[in-house]
């Protein structure tokens, strides 16, 4: 029997026995993953050949890309109290970057894509959802994040919406969003003169309409328990909107159910909510009464 003087073998032993413990951790690293913390509505993959359902799991929210649409199919993020406040260098960028975490082989959209055919560069997951620090903010200002909105629709009932849910963590300190958004259909702009594409090819879709689902959960300090917060009682608030022009600062009369979203798209919500709950939620649509916006805020 040989001897191992140089411990060699113990010192393996204990690397394998690492390997294992990381191992083991990695799925429990995976759930606690902020952005899909609900699901993932498409069953997206890390892969490559899947262009259409083409996920990446960012560190400032999780998205699902479609190259043949050249836009998202949703993005999916959490908001907190402490992504809302601005320490004085969350500033906003002036234009939107190539988003160079795409693989080489899909279409890159670029700012000037969006240039000269009248549709606004909408964010999905907003800048000022990220503005507590420069990184966070410029991370929104990348073209995997962005659909062509009318400007009626990004800058009126879209941003009220937006601006009425940040409220909702600004002024609860342990209350904390989850937010999927995305485009649906084709064909956007003046009801009687639709757009069905832009860029320099014409390959980026206009939706027709857009779509948010946003669920309000209350609780103490630790977010990794708020999937046991869920139940039938949580606030979920889903608008349809239509990518138009003509419309005003009022949101809360496109409320609908997740389910309507879930027929309109496709694609299947809260995954990860046991199933009774879900049932309820899906079907619920929200009416608490809403005040009327006075103006459009310049955020987004």
């Amino acid at each position: 029997m040989e001897t191992d003087p140089s411990g060699r073998g113990q010192t393996m032993k204990h690397l394998l026995l690492l390997f294992l413990i990381l191992g083991t951790a990695a799925p429990v690293f995976a759930d606690e993953y902020p952005h899909l913390f609900l699901g993932n509505p498409s069953n997206a993959t890390e892969d490559k050949a899947k262009k259409e359902n083409f996920l990446l799991k960012k560190e400032f929210f999780a998205l699902s890309y479609n190259d043949t649409r050249r836009e998202a199919n949703w993005v999916s993020w959490r908001t907190t109290k402490e992504d809302t406040i601005d320490k004085g260098d969350g500033g906003r960028k002036r234009t939107f970057s190539v988003d160079t975490s795409l693989p080489s082989a899909f279409y890159h959209v670029t700012h000037k894509d969006y240039a000269g055919f009248g549709f606004d560069r909408g964010h999905l997951c907003p800048h000022s959802d990220r503005v507590s620090s420069r990184e966070a903010s410029y991370s929104t200002f990348v073209t995997t994040n962005i659909i062509p909105q009318t400007s009626d629709l990004n800058q009126k009932c879209w941003n009220t919406l937006e601006v009425y849910a940040r409220d909702q963590v600004k002024k609860h300190a342990n209350r904390r969003l989850y937010t999927i958004a995305g485009p649906a259909g084709k064909g956007g702009g003046p009801k009687d003169e639709p757009v069905e594409g832009i860029g320099l090819a014409g390959k980026i879709v206009v939706p027709a309409k857009c779509w948010k689902i946003i669920v309000i959960v209350d609780g103490d300090d630790d977010p990794d328990k708020d999937l046991e917060k869920i139940d039938d009682k949580t606030r979920v608030i889903a608008a349809i909107f239509p990518n138009e022009t003509g419309l005003g600062l009022a949101w809360a009369k496109y409320r609908t159910s997740v389910a309507e979203v879930e027929k309109l798209t496709g694609l299947t919500f809260f995954d990860r909510v046991p199933e009774k709950v879900r049932k309820v939620l899906r079907e619920t649509v929200d009416n608490v009464k809403i005040p009327a916006p006075k103006k459009a805020s310049s955020e987004d």
